[in-house]
């Protein structure tokens, strides 16, 4: 709430607003006087051009007037309509239309009751196109033409346009030495936009003609201002809004050059009322301005309110906000510190797991160690006993495997320290020159005993004899044999009966591998050794050289058997580690083979390493 010397403060400070309103309004229409020269001035210079003389149509429009009225529309702001009348009857007019093209109406008989309407080249002032007929009739005002000879300074009004829509303007029509008239008209729009620009400060302002022609319609609520002859009637309804009654009626002519004031109340509101007399170009006409009685003093009080409706909102909005942002905040924290746990218990089971991994490293390594040593301690008592073993030739070749089958297992313990290698794909070659043809009897002639021992026979097929011819190879003689060894006694561990062989083919160097899987009783292993480096491979044009080569050969090696065979739906998973198909059945007793499920996954990882 406002205290007194503020509410005086601001009483004073709004009447000075009203005055200043005021002011605005007399300087407004002071600004528009200057139309009405403009008929007066172009009269006074056709009168001169034409001394006197009769007009006819053709010099009306082609040599004095029409040039001069198409100038000054084009010249002149804001006008959008000049006219010559002839007491004669003849006419010429220029006018815009809405669309903002020249048109010009004219009559070119004497007292005619049609007229003509042509486009008008917006350049030249030329007319062209088609003459439209016009019905004159209510197209021309007697009283101002009449009004306009008998004035020697102009008769200004409120009247008509030519055009379809029929603006209302100001019309300043000037006698042109008693042979006709010169009118210029303005729009009306042109007044309204002039005092719709200012600022009221809260007013409600009303503009009309002594003769009741409403200019700016007044926008005051449940209220009605009427003008006729210099009086304003207001007019308002109940509090009720079923009847309306006036509330005040009075002169607005200036007393003593002060203007008149006056208080009402509409529907139970105190209005101060200011209203006078002003002339827009030339036209007399009556503003009527009305304030709220609390004035500026409302508006602020209004304003206070709402203004501290707004900071209250605004604080709640920026309490919310905060409130937000800490639970986010928190939020965010809870799940950092969440994350930042089962980061650190993730961390510990990562250690814990290599620990573990390094524990189980250094017992394998410690394993391998004493087994190396078990079986250096074997191969010395092989040595021994064969030294003894001379008279007994059957048992000096049994000696003479066993010895080689220990060397055998020595490689494969030295190659399995290599498992890491294998996993990621990085084994090396250790290539050795060696006899594949002796090598492939080593293997069979080791397995035999296993094949006999199950009734299975384990042979070597020749096949087309290549081996023989080509047994002299440079490559990884270990892998090889640990390839050939882990194929040979699956497919012993399988079979029942039968026989179980193995053969080796050389070919042409052929860079098109194929695995060919086992079906019904055969399994067949395709595997492809090359015994070179990988280096020599690394790109296409070594890969060209090398099929050049007629020195490189390709060894295909296959494992033939007579055992169950593996069911369509398990052969793809035969290459993994620790599976192994138990799903057969040999007679009426179920067949269970001993094993991990290891021989065939190491094979892959070795050939694919």
């Amino acid at each position: 709430m406002l205290n007194n010397d503020t509410r005086d403060r601001f009483t004073s400070d709004s009447y000075s607003e009203h005055q200043n309103s005021i002011s605005a309004i007399e300087a407004t229409s002071r600004f528009l006087l200057p139309l009405n020269t403009s008929a007066l001035n172009l009269a006074r210079t056709l009168s001169s051009a034409l001394n006197g003389s009769e007009l006819s149509f053709v010099t009306i429009e082609k040599k004095v007037i029409a040039p001069s009225l198409f100038i000054a529309l084009s010249t002149i702001p804001s006008l959008s309509q000049i006219s010559y009348v002839g007491l004669n009857g003849l006419m010429f007019s220029y006018y815009n239309d809405e669309d903002d093209q020249k048109l010009a109406v004219f009559c070119n008989t004497s007292f005619s009751s049609h007229w003509y309407s042509m486009l008008v080249n917006r350049d030249t002032g030329v007319l062209y196109g088609k003459a439209i007929t016009l019905n004159a009739t209510n197209r021309i005002n007697e009283t101002w033409f009449q009004e306009a000879l008998n004035r020697t300074k102009g008769y200004f009004s409120l009247g008509k346009g030519w055009n379809d829509d029929q603006d209302s303007l100001f019309l300043s029509s000037v006698t042109m030495d008693g042979s006709g008239v010169i009118s210029v008209g303005f729009p009306v729009q042109v007044v309204i936009d002039h005092f719709a620009a200012l600022n009221f400060s809260g007013g409600y302002f009303h503009l009309a003609t002594v003769d009741g022609d409403v200019i700016v319609q007044s926008e005051l609520p449940n209220a009605e201002i009427i003008v006729n002859n210099n009086t304003v009637l207001i007019r308002a309804s109940e509090l009720d809004g079923s009847t309306i009654r006036s509330i005040s009626y009075c002169s607005c002519e200036p007393v003593d050059g002060n203007r008149v004031s006056f208080h009402g109340r509409i529907m139970g509101e105190k209005y101060t009322f200011y209203c006078s007399t002003v002339e827009i170009a030339g036209v007399q006409a009556v503003y009527v301005l009305a304030y709220h009685k609390g004035g500026l003093v409302t508006i602020i009080e209004e304003n206070t309110k709402l203004s501290l409706l707004l900071l209250i909102l605004m604080f709640i909005s920026i309490l919310v906000a905060f409130i937000i942002f800490i639970f986010f905040s928190i939020r965010a924290a809870k799940r950092e510190m969440y994350l930042c746990a089962a980061f650190v218990k993730q961390m510990n089971a990562t250690q814990q797991a290599e620990r573990k991994s390094m524990f189980k490293t250094r017992t394998y390594l410690r394993a391998n160690h004493d087994i190396r040593s078990s079986l250096a301690a074997i191969s010395t008592l092989l040595d021994l006993c064969h030294a003894d073993a001379h008279p007994h030739p059957e048992l000096a070749a049994n000696l003479v495997q066993i010895k080689s089958c220990n060397k055998d297992l020595l490689d494969i313990l030295n190659s399995v320290l290599n498992i890491g290698k294998i996993e990621a794909g990085k084994m090396d070659l250790e290539e050795e020159e060696f006899n594949l043809a002796q090598l492939l009897e080593n293997v069979v002639d080791i397995e035999y005993p296993s094949g006999i021992k199950k009734g299975v026979d384990v042979v070597l097929d020749p096949c087309d004899g290549s081996i023989g011819k080509l047994s002299l190879v440079r490559g990884d003689r270990v892998k090889l044999k640990q390839i050939l060894f882990n194929l040979l006694r699956n497919a012993i561990k399988f079979t029942s009966d039968g026989h179980v062989s193995i053969r080796a083919v050389v070919k042409k160097r052929s860079f098109e591998k194929e695995i060919i899987a086992s079906n019904g009783n055969l399994v067949s292993k395709c595997l492809s050794l090359l015994f070179c480096k990988k280096e020599d491979f690394e790109d296409m044009d070594a890969l060209h050289r090398a099929e050049q080569n007629l020195n490189k050969m390709e060894f295909e090696f296959e494992v033939d058997d007579t055992g169950k065979g593996i069911p369509k739906d398990k052969q793809a998973s035969i290459y993994e580690e620790f599976i192994q198909v138990k799903d057969t059945t040999v007679g009426e007793g179920r067949l269970e083979e001993e094993g991990c499920g290891l021989g065939l996954g190491i094979v892959q990882s070795i050939v694919s390493a």
